[in-house]
């Protein structure tokens, strides 16, 4: 073992002697800065600190303070030491340095402050120090022995360079040109850090001849940081020469920043390319910090179906990046300013960003972005329906769902795995998976269960994500992103809604009648009518609706709840809600339920429709007193784009005032270019007397959606022809039916001239 190394291990065993007294005459001594036994490249002072803060107000020397410097691991005096003195330092300490005459000597030679290798041993005499306080106690001292090592400042060159900027690195390298070769110590110790302190791990060195390589564990690293290293001393020997000799390193520290100028690659993009449900916009996580380039003229484009619907620079305010606090490498490309500006239509999104749109670092450290092209599919969303409604049933044996906007349904067989997972199912708390069989009839899927469930209890029926693919009436697939809804077969069948569950044009009471028997005990909770959205989920909450307070609940087999006062609903679809314990209701003896509180929510969904008033012609008004004979009219759909006659429909009928079915056939034609329809009677109504024309519900279509029921009432009067009612007047003036003057002082010839038609005649319709 060399002699430097052998001096390391004695250094731990240098110590200030003497320094602790407990005399209340002796002066306390906490540290001293160098520290004893700590390796040093130059030595020009000591300064000893006192354990006890003193207002010192002299320190005056009484012996002699002396140094030697030893050869290291050796007992002789290599070389006796300049004169020291002790004298008292602005801040209360005492500081141990060279005499002015010593200091001037050494400058003079050029060995100013002192270099030279070995092993520095000061010593202070007892008594060589006599310190007296600002009020007048005088302290001196025990023995007291500082022992360094001096080392020799070793010439390097170190990769990365200190205060150099790199774009990444994967080792220190330190390269020591004086010497011919090294030896890595078994105390050898180093540590990287980054600017946060966080240790960056390092690998095993190797020396090779004077080149020390140090690799980074983790391998390259280019996240952008001002780093530190620092190699402790004695952690390699230096191979001796004859110009210098065996030499261990002193401590070695110096910083570099890594700027991290590689090209930033995509770390990860939010949402992930595929099917979404809409897109507000697109985050993209870098390798390094984005920034704008100013030098990039093409814009950002977003493609709906190859068609550019949106296009912007990157000095746009769309382009957002993240604050300091959050993750510096992320860049957000928006569509929208507000939550309506999303991108929800169905289609392909292609989002192409072209190449340089981001800038990475500053100055001579720069790249840019590679083009970046990403791709959305917006589905087109299924609308359907569930027979039964998810909710409170008496029994269940099947499902079906009727998908209005779909015109296949594919059934893709998925299978449950080991765990009954991973296929369409119905569970409950005492049944295994119920895997259905699957039948389809269109835009019909029906799932037929192993058996008819009535047990009372809460079932779960689900359809995963991709267990259907639908096409749409577009042409488009659209994978079926799956359902779970319960049904609850309850502890009695559900109160029967009055009006039924359906369409109508306007609903502001809805009555709940038990059946069997059945009669309320309580109820507690008014019911909420709520949005149904378009997956036919129940959504908000629009208003709550109350019952006549005055009637009592108990016994009664009917409670009619209403809308708030004013209340009209818009069109769209509802579901009025009763909670779970809204209500008790007693059941008779003999029948097969249970006493007690609803278990489950009940849910009535009503459709409101917009409404199909006809809009008659005025000639033909409900009510309207014909004249002759009922022949033909007309009606016009004011609240309908499209009037379509069904194949199945129920032909029209009329009947009298006594009810009496008449033998005239009733017919519908197209009247062109409006919607409406001509109504025919073959042969016409001759007859006086009153009449009602019924249009059954499901006749026509008025915009793809089934017509309510019309009934038309009307009178034919007089039993003659417009001019014979006439003929007997003297001159009339004869009216169009808008008001405007057609004849006046017009006699039965005149009128029997007119153009067939309907005028007014004396305040009367008269049709000709």
């Amino acid at each position: 073992m060399s002699i430097l190394r052998t001096s390391l291990l004695t250094l731990a065993a240098s110590c200030i002697v003497g320094a602790y007294a407990v005399d209340t005459d002796k002066i306390v001594i906490s540290s001293a800065n160098p520290m004893p036994g700590s390796i040093i490249t130059q030595f020009n002072y000591t300064r000893l600190t006192l354990s006890e803060p003193m207002d010192v107000a002299s320190v005056e020397q009484t012996g002699e303070i002396s140094y030697v410097v030893k050869a290291f691991g050796a007992d002789e005096t290599v070389t006796p030491g300049y004169p020291l003195e002790a004298v008292k330092t602005k801040s209360g300490d005492i500081s141990i340095q060279f005499t002015a005459d010593a200091a001037g000597e050494l400058q003079d030679a050029g060995k100013w402050p002192v270099t030279d290798p070995g092993q520095y041993v000061i010593t202070i005499p007892e008594g060589a120090l006599k310190v007296t306080s600002a009020t007048g106690e005088e302290y001196t001292n025990d023995l007291i022995t500082l022992s360094y090592d001096l080392l020799r400042q070793v010439s390097y060159t170190a990769t990365p360079t200190p205060d150099e900027k790199i774009a990444e690195f994967d080792q220190i390298k330190l390269q020591f040109p004086e010497y011919g070769e090294m030896i890595v110590n078994n105390e050898f110790d180093a540590t990287l850090r980054d600017q946060n302190g966080v240790i960056i791990p390092l690998g095993e060195p190797t020396a090779i001849e004077n080149v020390l390589i140090i690799p980074l564990a983790g391998g390259p690293c280019s996240d952008p940081s001002n780093y530190q290293f620092n190699l402790s001393a004695g952690s390699i020997t230096l191979a001796a020469n004859e110009e210098l000799g065996e030499q261990i390193n002193p401590a070695i520290s110096f910083s570099f920043e890594c700027v991290g100028n590689l090209k930033g690659e995509v770390k990860n993009i939010s949402p992930e390319q595929g099917v979404v449900e809409l897109l507000a916009g697109v985050s993209v996580y870098y390798t390094q910090r984005p920034g704008r380039n100013p030098e990039c003229t093409e814009s950002l484009k977003v493609y709906l179906d190859d068609e550019v619907i949106i296009e912007y620079n990157n000095t746009s305010v769309r382009v957002q990046y993240a604050l300091d606090n959050d993750d510096p490498n992320l860049v957000c490309y928006t569509f929208g300013g507000s939550v309506s500006d999303f991108l929800r239509a169905p289609g392909v999104y292609r989002i192409e960003v072209p190449e340089g749109f981001m800038k990475f670092g500053e100055g001579d450290y720069v790249s840019y972005s590679d083009a970046l092209s990403l791709q959305y599919i917006i589905q087109d969303i299924p609308v359907y329906t569930i027979n039964p409604a998810p909710g409170n049933v008496d029994s269940l044996s099947e499902v079906t769902i009727t998908f209005d906007n779909v015109t296949e349904i594919i059934n893709n067989e998925l299978t449950p795995d080991e765990n009954g997972d991973g296929a369409i199912s119905l569970m409950s708390n005492s049944i295994e998976p119920d895997f259905p069989t699957v039948s389809i009839d269109g835009n019909k899927i029906t799932f037929t269960f192993a058996q008819t469930y009535s047990y009372r209890e809460t079932y779960l029926f689900e359809i995963p994500f991709g267990a259907l693919t639908l096409k749409t009436a577009k042409g488009n697939e659209v994978t079926f992103t799956g359902l779970l809804v319960s049904y609850t077969i309850n502890r009695f069948p559900a109160p029967v809604a009055t009006p039924a569950p359906g369409e109508y044009e306007t609903l502001g009471e809805v009555t709940l009648t038990l059946t069997e028997g059945m009669t309320y005990s309580a109820f507690y909770l008014q019911p909420e009518l709520r949005n149904v959205t378009a997956n036919g989920e129940v959504g908000a909450i629009i208003n709550r609706w109350s019952r006549d307070l005055t009637t009592p609940v108990k016994d009664a087999e009917a409670i009619t709840f209403y809308a708030p006062e004013g209340y009209e609903p818009t069109p769209g679809n509802y579901a009025l809600t009763v909670h779970k314990g809204a209500f008790m209701v007693n059941v008779p003896e003999g029948l097969p339920y249970e006493s007690g509180f609803n278990s489950s929510e009940l849910y009535y969904r009503y459709t409101i429709v917009p409404s199909r008033a006809t809009e008659m012609t005025p000639e033909y008004e409900e009510g309207h007193e014909f004249i002759g004979q009922i022949s033909t009219f007309d009606i016009y759909f004011e609240h309908a784009q499209t009037v379509e006659l069904t194949e199945d429909a129920v032909r029209p009928m009329v009947v009298d005032s006594e009810g009496t079915a008449l033998a005239t056939e009733v017919t519908l034609s197209y009247i062109e270019d409006r919607a409406g329809l001509t109504v025919n009677f073959n042969p016409a109504i001759d007859v006086d007397g009153e009449y009602m024309v019924t249009i059954p519900a499901g006749s026509i279509l008025l915009d793809s959606k089934p017509n309510p029921e019309y009934q038309l009432s009307y009178k034919l009067i007089n039993g003659q022809s417009g001019v014979e009612a006439v003929e007997a007047l003297t001159t009339v003036t004869v009216y169009a039916i808008d008001g405007t003057v057609v004849m006046r002082n017009a006699d039965a010839a005149a009128v029997a001239s007119l153009p067939r038609g309907l005028y007014i005649i004396n305040g009367k319709k008269i049709l000709k």
